[in-house]
């Protein structure tokens, strides 16, 4: 029997729904965000060797932090299949804490769907273009310091980029959560069951 399945389609830009905060949320539980990504963004640098922080780290104003792209093409940072898998879900908790519970299934779920892609467009299973693990991860700027600072994790159908700035009364708040996209491809899956 033939049932479909229809995977999520967002296309543009998505509402806060998907994203934990947004400039306009209450001082603690903004203090609390800032607090858990860079604690996040620290743990996941201090876990890499000098030349994978050399390629993860960019300063806050390199204009690297202004590039975005949600389809394949080469990206700058380091991607999560030259992480080991500690590395990784360090990576993945970073992601975690910029996102709802909802947005982070999402955000896998569409990691997942190269699996998916590679099977459809008959790519072989070491194919490198539809690999859930050509995600990158970009850090701009020094999570441990006052200074502005952001992130960004980025591949196929999935954006995000979060910047952390020091407010007029010097608390640390995440100011933008943009630009974000997630969109999937396929966006309905057949199979037999």
């Amino acid at each position: 029997m033939m049932r479909t399945l229809a995977a999520f389609l967002i296309l543009g830009l998505l509402s806060q729904s998907f994203g934990q905060t947004t400039a306009t949320s209450s001082g603690a539980s903004q203090q609390r965000l800032q607090q858990e990504m860079a604690g996040a963004a620290s743990q996941f640098l201090g876990m890499l060797s000098v030349g994978q922080r050399q390629q993860a780290t960019f300063a806050f104003d390199d204009a690297e932090r202004f590039v975005w792209y949600f389809v394949p093409h080469e990206r700058k940072g380091l991607p999560l299949k030259q992480m080991t898998p500690f590395q990784q879900l360090a990576a993945l908790r970073l992601l975690k804490t910029g996102l709802s519970q909802r947005g982070y299934t999402k955000a896998t779920g569409i990691m997942d769907l190269e699996n998916v892609l590679r099977v459809i467009e008959n790519r072989p299973p070491n194919d490198t273009y539809r690999d859930p693990e050509n995600y990158y991860v970009a850090i701009f700027g020094d999570p441990a310091s006052s200074q502005p600072w952001g992130w960004r994790f980025e591949g196929h159908h999935l954006a995000t980029q979060f910047v952390v700035l020091t407010d007029a009364n010097g608390k640390e708040r995440v100011l933008a959560q943009t630009p974000t996209f997630f969109g999937s491809n396929p966006g309905v899956l057949r199979y037999d069951f």
